[in-house]
């Protein structure tokens, strides 16, 4: 639809050629109503306005529809007219005719409206005036419209001021002004809302939108939210889409409380006034404050309330809170705090404060004039009183509160003393009267201390006494005690806290004599006998701090058990007899009571028993006497005379010593009243129902709370029991014998409430630890426990603690075990002061003293204040803490903070009167804080403060700049001093103690070089100094800087680091020089003129007679000194020599003893690299400075090279010499014969000498040695390989070749390498050992001080013999036994295999036992004498073997977990690969694998990389044949393999720990070669020529492999050996070579004392026990594998390179299990230890080889019993012996076997060249088979794993014997040794 503006325009004057019946040409202009009235006087109008309008929603498609159009004359003329019909077909009207149309008239014309489509439809109706020709016309629109969805939103909204993290709402409507529901949907941008975002407005009406906005901080938010309308309905849109701007502005809250401590002061628990206050908050903030009340402490019972907890403060407004106390607890101080939170994070707290005070009680009497102030007010004497006479008192009690406060006294009400009033009410500020009655029934003294409660206030008591008499009428002779006085009672008290209560009169009396009157004794007179034990205080407070030790005294009392003998000296065995339910009428029911009288004479008792009438209870007998020391037992009677009825009553027993009966016997001054013993007797009558009960306990919620109470102290409360109904209650409070029982108490524990009254009780808390205690009291109403009522009574134990709160914010979220975190103060310049608060508080709910102390030495650069005081529970103290500093240092202040309690453990005097004097009290908890407070910094300042010079050359120079920086407002001249620290030379330890000791070092030091730690000016010049300066001294301009340069020149390799230090000195106003102390100087940088100009003139005087003297400086500075001075920048620097380390080794091949192990061991690298590693001496530099230096002062190192039989392919020794400096380094190798300069020919050399000419000879005729590169330069960090070689050619000089060269480092070290080479005949034998050449000693791994005989590890050391003869060698043991006597009687080092026989080109392993009994280095020396060579050309020799062991603590020390050297100190081989040889094909990603310690039986496994580095397939062999790996002990998986090019082989090595202790450090070889390349080609043989060849190939095989039959074993041999039988049980055997001893293997069979022999051969495992050759001899000279086998790829053509061997390293200890746990304290459960549990045999670890590891004399017979046995059977083979001879005597009685049998030969045959195995015995076959099925000793052998054994040895079971033992073994009969296993 086109909206057409309403103006006039010009009517097109085509219109008038418009067709009447035609269609339009162009779009039409239709005038607006106004205008067409206004220009032609016509209105053309239909039912909604102007023109024809059909509205949508009220047409559809296919109907009809007629609207009229009224046409009217407006004007005031006549009008005719004619309409020409729509130009479309959809509206239709009647035919046109002319219409006239006079003023006012009008005509109706009726317009059909057809629709066929939903679509808007836009027509007119044209109007022509035909009354003339240029009269015009006009349209009229004829419109049908679909239906319009529009609706309307505000424009804007703006939230104004919110507040941040509170949601602001605004509500607004979205209406729907259109024709259609208006389906909507909002996007609205964070943080605004809009709910609901989307939804449908009907038609007219409107739907409410809430808008939300939540602001996260104080910021401007302005949004434009955006609203989508009609989405989805087909209708008209004239604004689809609607847009909201949104704003706010978001500010914080700021609440602030009109006062941050609201203290009620002292209320009075019960008290009603004053308990409320009001506390006005107030919201600073221009934005509402939602606000919510928290309560922060939450460890007791809320006592404040605050009302209300969560309101609005509107801005800029206030809100009144009423803070209300509810005292509940008497002696209680509470404070607590309350937080008040906004939302956005604001908080206020508020700290609510009030003590809670009991009512002041006080009981007395009225003083008698004539006592003259000394009376005891609260003490009544009835004096005599005849029997059944009664006498009277008044007593008064009044309460100094101004509310009313309820009592009880604590007594029988028909007693000899009777109340008036037992319980009632004192009202406020009031006193009442009680009348006291005392009617004595016997002529005897009376005396009972009454006891009164007051509800919420401490108990008080009363002494009553009297004396009743008899007097002589008649018959009745006269009966009458001695009178008592108050004086009695109060000695008598004295006595029993002094120890002297049980004492008898004539004990007393002699006391008396003794002693004298005194206060133990009754006194005469107005004063009497006073306390024994008094307080200076007059009412001290107790430890807690809610009462005072003079009401404790009296409740402690209160609660003494009568019972208890060690207070009573007589007492009952009860206080309290339950008779529950007896009948009326009958015989009662009675209890046996026993009395005890533990005093020390006798004692007559007198029962009393209570009774208006017919007494309900009795007691019998009424009276007796009792001895010393014994008991009587009284018959407890009750008989109750009333039904329905309860009762509770006390009788009353007297109990005085019988001398007093009369008082003709007593002496007044040891007169002791009676003893008063209570027994309440508890009963009723009610058969069936009990009386329904109406009691409560005054507890709020059923809780009551004591105050916080110190440990071992006691507080005591009231409670109230009140019975609401007409009727009388009883109560009883059961015993609880818990733990929380002996905390809590309660007495009296029984009682009857009368009816519409009250009781009350008092209850006692006594914590034995600082913790919360809560316990459930339960009272008993009425005998009926199912309805008992329960009070939790909740009590905190504490002690005196203090919390600093600064602290305990920073050790938030800090472990509990992490330090404390220290305070900071801001740095303060030297002569200002600056403070700090922190806060002290007290957790615990009693008061503290605190006590701050300062050290002594910070005492006047620190101060506190308070240094003392006082807090209460959970109260806070600010102290400040003040800093004055005294010098440019940071101060280090640990302030202590001591706390105790308000006072002493107080005595326990057990008597109400008497308190005694508290102990001091000691400060028991103390806790320090940290405060690090650095002083301000200099005037001056360095840049930078740190100055590098990094590495130099020795006797070089670097320059370097730095800038001095005056921070101050004047002109300074300073002066810079330096401090030369000592000097750090970087040495590298030696790890040997041979080698540190054949190591001097000699370091220069010039003359002038200044002594550590001392201070002297910095120097400008002089070649002797180690630092100058350009500008030593100056002045420097205020706020400006200088430059200055420093030089570094060191003379020697060292670490220099030099303090450089700055003195400054200050300019006065005529410029002259003022040194300024430290304070003064600080204040340069305050920069206040007035101050400065005030500094001037103090220093100005300072300098005229009391200033600094610079030249009177300490030179002797300490290392706190040092740190502590300000001005100072740090200068480093290292100058070093040019240095080389050897960092690795090869040999070409690596075959016998080439590993870089033994050549790391026989070049002596570790001692060579340390003394390449140490600076130049000044000997060594003198010498690289001559000309013509003499070379015959250098040192000289051994190159050995390994011996070997002449024709032996050449070695070639390559080294990795690496430079780990930072200089640049360059070396050079010179011949003995090379001239540097060459001498001219007419020079004369002279004649050479025969060493010359022998070395010249070897150099250019023989060529045995040769050395290449021979030069070359390295940088740092840079390597070079070379190259040493030795041919094996010639045997001139008997084989023995020598050659010295010199290896020169450019400025550096100097020395001669000695290239020692041996080439053997070929018949020769020769023994090699791998040991340093410095002191050819082996060096075995440390061993635990505390190992035990039987678990003593097995070392190996390698003997070689790389000649091609065997040899046999014999160790010399003397030297080892010899020792003894210096190793108190013990043998530490045994060697089990002293002789053996060694293969050519073999090695053997010699097996040690070493068991230190100290922690220090050990050293033997052992002879050994080897012989071998050619048939009658045998040699022998002698040889010393050195072994270096070490001892350890294996509580300090642990060698598995120490840090080895670095790669770059060269002093031990490296853990993998640096120098790669050209024909290597493959490595080892690392070449030693340390495993640490195992316990037995665990398995560890480590994964090691075999990786091919060339470009073809390679094949690797294990050493198969390794005894480690032979005897299982090692597993390596695969053992053989394939790499394809470029590719590698992941390598599990594994460790099974099941053997005998051990230490392990052996290597194992890998054999790697190029794999042979397939080259199939047609086999043209026929089949018998290839079994021909076939057969040829295995007599081959069997030539390599023979063996003399003069040492290989035959049957006839072992028969004959078997047949013999030496002294000691022992067989004799071959000398077999044998596999080497591996802990936990049992040794070959008739090993006996021979050397173990190892030989290599790579291939699969051979049996277990069998002989294995270990023979690399063929692989090192021709290159191939001597097990090797063929190839997988077939055969072929063989590749260039040749098979070399790599090496690794295995280093490990094997220890038992219980060793591991208790010696080496190491946890077994982490180890992964195989289950079952596998059978170790012991034997192998105590005895092998005929050798005794250490004779510990009780077991020295033992040990040489053993060693003349021979090779004893293990313990193992024993048991299975006998447990199996049986089951072998059947299996060797079979049929089949004696058969074969008889079928042997009556003489044995002559042997034939043939293999022979040996096989080991049967039972160590068995007992092999039995550890491998899992045996474990400590557990019964089952069935199912014998017979699984049985099965692996091979019996078969076809057998008859073998099917009876199986039977036998799977019924569980065999019996005998079986059955025991």
């Amino acid at each position: 639809m086109v909206d057409f503006p309403n103006e006039t325009m010009d009517i097109s004057d085509e219109e008038d050629e418009i067709n009447m019946m035609g269609t339009k040409k162009d779009a039409p202009l239709i005038l607006g109503r106004h205008e067409r009235i206004r220009r032609h006087g016509v209105d053309c109008a239909g039912p909604f306005g102007d023109g024809i309008l059909f509205r949508g929603g009220e047409w559809t498609v296919g109907g009809e529809y007629v609207q009229k159009l009224t046409v009217k004359n407006v004007s005031t003329r006549m009008r005719k007219l004619k309409y020409r019909l729509p130009g479309t077909r959809y509206f239709s009207l009647l035919f046109p005719e002319l219409i006239d149309l006079s003023p006012g008239m009008h005509v109706d014309i009726d317009v059909v409206f057809r629709p066929v489509k939903m679509e808007v439809y836009d027509d007119t109706i044209y109007f022509k005036i035909v009354e003339a020709e240029d009269s015009g016309g006009f349209h009229v629109p004829v419109r049908a419209l679909l239906s319009t969805l529009q609706v309307s939103v505000p424009p804007g909204l703006d939230f104004g001021l919110c507040p941040t993290a509170e949601k602001s709402r605004y509500m607004f409507d979205i209406t729907n002004t259109g024709e259609v529901p208006a389906p909507f949907e909002w996007t609205c941008p964070a943080p605004f809302t809009l709910k609901p975002d989307a939804g449908v407005v009907p038609v007219g009406e409107s739907v409410t939108i809430e808008a939300s906005l939540t602001p996260t901080d104080a910021s401007v938010f302005v949004s434009l939210a955006t609203c989508e309308v009609g989405s989805g309905v087909n209708a008209i849109k004239p604004r689809p889409v609607l847009q909201m701007r949104l704003s706010a502005i978001g500010k914080y809250t700021f609440i602030v409380p009109s006062e941050e401590r609201v203290d009620f002061g002292t209320l009075l628990v019960g008290q009603t006034e004053d308990t409320s206050k009001d506390l006005v908050l107030h919201n600073r903030s221009m934005v509402p404050a939602t606000v919510h009340c928290e309560r922060v402490e939450s460890d007791r019972e809320p006592v404040f309330s605050i009302a209300p907890l969560d309101f609005v403060i509107p801005p800029q407004s206030e809100i009144h809170l009423n803070v209300k106390y509810s005292p509940v607890t008497a002696g209680m101080y509470t404070m607590e705090h309350f937080d008040f939170i906004t939302p956005g994070g604001n908080k206020a707290t508020v700290c609510c404060s009030a003590q809670a005070a009991s009512p002041v009680v006080r009981l007395f009497k009225k003083e008698d004039p004539y006592a003259m102030g000394f009376g005891v007010s609260n003490s009544i004497n009835f004096g005599n009183v005849m029997v059944g006479e009664r006498a009277s008192r008044a007593l008064f009690l009044a309460n100094d509160a101004d509310i009313s406060s309820s009592f009880q006294f604590i007594v029988e009400e028909n007693g000899c003393f009777k109340f008036s009033t037992v319980q009632g009410k004192i009202p406020g500020a009031l006193e009442v009267n009680l009348r006291v009655d005392f009617t004595p029934t016997a002529p005897t003294n009376f005396y009972q201390r009454i006891f009164c409660l007051v509800e919420n206030a401490a108990p008080i008591f009363v002494d009553v006494l009297g004396t009743g008499f008899v007097p002589p009428k008649g018959e009745i002779k006269e009966q009458r005690p001695a009178p008592m006085r108050h004086a009695h009672i109060q000695a008598y008290r004295n006595r029993c806290v002094a120890g002297y209560g049980r004492h008898s009169p004539k004990e007393l009396e002699s006391l008396l004599e003794r002693k004298g009157i005194n206060d133990l004794f009754a006194k005469m007179g107005m004063e009497g006998t006073g306390l024994l034990a008094g307080s200076a205080v007059k009412r001290p407070v107790t430890r807690s701090g809610e009462a005072t030790r003079n009401d404790i005294a009296v409740a402690s009392e209160f609660f003494q058990d009568p019972t208890c003998p060690e207070l009573n000296p007589v007492h009952l065995s009860m206080d309290t007899a339950d008779f529950g339910y007896v009948s009326v009428g009958g015989a009662g029911d009675r209890r046996t009571v026993t009395l005890t009288n533990t005093s020390h004479s006798k004692v007559t008792v007198q029962w009393i028993v209570p009774s208006d009438g017919a007494a309900d209870f009795s007691v019998s007998p009424v009276s007796v006497d009792i001895g010393a020391g014994r008991s009587f037992d009284f018959k407890f009677v009750f008989r109750p005379s009333q039904t329905n009825f309860y009762y509770c009553q006390e009788v009353e027993a007297y109990v005085f010593f019988k001398n007093q009966r009369t008082f003709r016997l007593v002496n007044d001054a040891v007169l002791q009243p009676p003893w008063c013993c209570k027994l309440k007797g508890i009963g009723h009558t009610l058969a069936t129902e009990q009386f329904a009960a109406q009691v409560s306990i005054s507890a709020r919620n059923g809780t009551f709370e004591f105050p916080g109470c110190h440990v071992g102290d006691a507080c005591y409360q009231t409670i109230r029991l009140t019975n609401s109904s007409n009727l009388p209650a009883q109560f009883q409070f059961p015993t609880d014998s818990g733990s929380a029982g002996a905390v809590f108490d309660v007495k009296p524990r029984a009682g009857i409430i009368p009816a519409n009254d009250f009781y009350l009780v008092l209850l006692k808390f006594r914590p034995t630890a600082a913790r919360k205690y809560e316990y459930g009291l339960k009272c008993v109403i009425n005998h009926e426990p199912d309805m008992a009522q329960t009070v939790t009574l909740i009590g905190e134990g504490a002690i005196p603690t203090v919390k600093v709160l600064q602290v305990e914010e920073l050790r938030r979220g800090l472990s509990p075990f992490a330090p404390t975190p220290p305070l900071y103060m801001k740095p303060t310049c030297t002569g200002l002061v600056s403070s700090r608060a922190i806060t002290l508080h007290n957790p615990v709910r009693i008061p503290i003293v605190f006590k701050v102390e300062v050290p002594a030495r910070l005492a006047n650069v620190f101060s506190v204040s308070p240094t003392m005081g006082l807090l209460r529970g959970n109260q806070d103290c600010a102290l400040t803490v003040s800093f004055a500093p005294r010098a440019y240092v940071d101060y280090k202040l640990k302030l202590n903070i001591k706390v105790r309690a308000l006072a002493g453990d107080p005595p326990d005097l057990r008597d109400a009167r008497m308190f005694g004097e508290a102990v001091p009290a000691e400060f028991v908890h103390e806790t320090s804080v940290n405060i690090i407070a650095p002083g301000s910094g200099a005037v001056l300042s360095f840049d930078p403060p740190l100055m590098d010079f990094g590495t130099l050359l020795v006797n070089t120079t670097e320059d370097i700049q730095f800038g001095l920086v005056n921070a101050s407002d004047c002109d300074v001249q300073y002066e810079i001093h330096h401090l030369v620290r000592p000097e750090k030379r970087e040495v590298i330890r030696a790890r040997s103690a041979s080698m540190m000791a054949n190591s001097s070092i000699a370091v220069a030091g010039g003359p002038s070089t200044p002594e550590p730690n001392s201070i002297e000016p910095m120097p400008s010049s002089g070649r002797d100094r180690l630092l100058l300066t350009d500008k030593p001294a100056g002045v420097i301009g205020a706020r400006s800087r200088t430059a200055v340069k420093l030089t570094f020149q060191p003379l020697r390799a060292a670490v220099f680091e030099v303090a450089l230090i700055v003195r400054v000195t200050a300019l006065d106003r005529e410029g002259n020089r003022i040194t300024l102390t430290a304070e003064e100087s600080a204040l340069l940088r305050v920069g206040d003129k007035a101050r400065l100009a005030e500094t001037f003139a103090v220093t100005k005087a300072v300098t005229d007679g009391q200033g600094e003297n610079l030249d009177d400086d300490e030179h002797s500075v300490s290392s706190e000194d040092i740190e502590a001075m300000g001005l100072r920048a740090e200068v480093r620097g290292k100058a070093s020599f040019p240095t080389v380390v050897f960092q690795d080794v090869r040999q070409l091949g690596g075959g016998l003893g080439g590993s870089t192990r033994q050549l790391w061991a026989s070049l002596g690298l570790e001692h060579l690299n340390h003394e390449l590693a140490q600076p130049l001496t000044p000997a060594e530099v003198k010498l690289n400075l001559e000309s013509s230096p003499d070379l015959t002062k250098l040192k000289k190192y051994d190159i050995k090279f390994v011996p070997a039989p002449l024709g032996t392919a050449k070695a070639v020794v390559s080294v990795q010499l690496c430079n780990p400096g930072f200089l640049q380094t360059s070396f050079e190798i010179h011949y003995p014969n090379e001239r540097e300069i060459e001498l001219p020919q007419w020079a004369d050399e002279g004649e050479p000498t025969m060493d010359q000419l022998k070395e010249n000879r070897i150099i250019d005729e023989l060529k045995c040695f040769d050395v290449y590169p021979r030069a070359g330069v390295l940088s740092s960090g840079e390597s070079v390989t070379i190259n040493f070689t030795y041919t094996y050619e010639n045997r001139d000089y008997d084989g023995c070749h020598e050659l010295k060269v010199l290896l020169k480092v450019a400025q550096g070290k100097q020395y001669w390498l000695r290239l020692k080479g041996v080439t053997l005949a070929p018949s020769d034998c020769c023994l090699y050992r791998c040991v340093p050449p410095e002191d050819s000693a082996h060096r075995i791994m440390p061993v635990a001080v505390g190992t035990s005989v039987d678990q003593a590890p097995v070392q190996t050391t390698e003997l070689l013999n790389v000649g091609e003869a065997d040899l046999q060698y014999e160790v010399d043991v003397s030297s080892l036994k010899a020792g003894r006597d210096d190793n108190f009687g013990f043998q530490s080092m045994v060697l089990e295999n002293p002789m053996g026989t060694i293969s050519g080109r073999s090695t053997a392993l010699l097996r040690w036992r070493f068991l230190p009994l100290e922690a220090k280095e050990y050293f033997y020396s052992c002879k050994i004498k080897y012989s071998g060579g050619a048939v009658g050309q045998a040699v022998t020799r002698e040889d010393t073997i050195r072994v270096y062991c070490f001892g350890y603590d294996p509580r300090t020390e642990n060698p598995h977990t120490m840090t080895m050297p670095g790669i770059k100190t060269g002093l031990v081989p490296p853990p993998y690969q640096l120098l790669r040889m050209p024909a290597q094909v493959a490595a080892l990603s690392h070449e030693k694998v340390a495993l640490g310690r195992i316990p037995q039986r665990a398995v560890v496994q480590e994964t090691v990389v075999l990786r091919n580095t060339c470009d073809q397939a390679v094949e690797f062999q294990w050493e198969a044949s390794h005894p480690l790996l032979a005897s299982g002990v090692v597993r390596i998986e695969p053992l053989n393999g394939r790499i394809a090019p470029q590719s590698f082989e992941s390598v599990k090595v594994v460790v099974e720990g099941g053997c005998a202790p051990c230490i392990v450090e052996q290597q194992i070889a890998v054999l790697v070669k190029l794999a042979a390349v397939t080259q199939p080609k047609r086999n043209n043989r026929s089949r018998l020529e290839s079994r021909l060849e076939a057969s040829k190939s295995r007599n081959a095989a069997s030539e390599a492999s023979h063996r003399s039959i003069v040492s290989r074993p035959t049957k006839s041999r072992d028969a004959n050996l078997a047949s013999t039988v030496l002294p000691g049980g022992r067989q004799p055997h071959l000398p077999v070579p044998a596999m080497s001893y591996t802990p936990g293997q049992p040794p070959a069979a008739g090993a006996g004392d021979a050397g173990a022999t190892t030989s290599v051969g790579f291939g699969n495992s051979q049996t277990a026990g069998a002989t294995t050759a270990y023979d690399d001899s063929a692989s090192m000279r021709s290159g191939t594998s001597a097990g090797g086998g063929r190839s997988r790829g077939g055969g072929g053509a063989a590749p260039n390179l040749p098979p070399s061997f790599l090496h690794l390293s295995l280093y490990f200890e094997i220890v038992e299990e219980d060793a591991f746990i208790s010696l080496f304290s190491e946890s077994v459960n982490a180890a992964a230890v195989q289950r079952p549990r596998q059978y170790i045999p012991a034997h192998a670890a105590v005895v092998e080889g005929g050798q005794v590891l250490g004779v510990v004399p009780h077991v020295e017979k033992a040990h040489a019993e053993a060693e003349l046995s021979g090779s004893a059977e293990s313990p193992g083979a024993h048991v299975l012996g006998g447990v199996f001879s049986g089951l072998f005597a059947d299996l060797l009685s079979s049929s089949e076997v004696l058969d074969s049998l008889h079928a042997l030969p009556a003489t044995p045959q002559v042997p034939v060249y043939a293999e022979m195995r040996r096989k080991d015995s049967i039972v160590l076959r068995l007992e092999r088979a039995m550890g491998e099925s899992g045996l474990d000793a400590s557990v019964p052998l089952p069935p199912g794993e014998l017979k699984a054994a049985l099965v692996k040895l091979g019996l078969k079971s076809r057998t008859a014997g073998v099917k009876d033992a199986m039977r036998t073994l799977e019924s569980g009969k065999g019996g005998g040794a079986a059955a025991t296993v």
